[in-house]
């Protein structure tokens, strides 16, 4: 797979634009290569599976990206609960010594 093509993709994939996979010259597979026609498909598929796989790593990326996101709203969320938990211990223990105090 050529680095053009998996830059390619990859903006693609940024943009959130569908590709469009254009498999040009295959004749050349059998007339210059002088593959057999199963041959010829087996490395075709070869191909289309190099893309599924790079198309795979951004969505795997994504997905990761999207997880760690999620995991630090939940620890801002459970901080400012604690915070919030804590600031309440604060002023009941102030309500409950300051009169001992005084």
């Amino acid at each position: 797979m050529l680095k053009k093509t998996h830059a390619v993709l990859r903006q693609a994939w940024v943009e959130n634009v569908r590709p469009i996979l254009v498999l040009n010259k295959i004749d050349r597979l059998i007339t210059e290569l002088k593959l057999t026609p199963l041959e010829a498909y087996a490395h075709l598929n070869k191909i289309l599976e190099q893309v599924n796989a790079i198309m795979g790593t951004f969505y795997a990326g994504d997905m990761m990206e999207e997880e760690t996101r999620r995991h630090e709203a939940e620890k801002v969320r459970f901080n400012l609960m604690l915070l919030h938990i804590l600031n309440n211990v604060i002023k009941y223990l102030f309500y409950v010594l300051t009169p001992l105090i005084s």
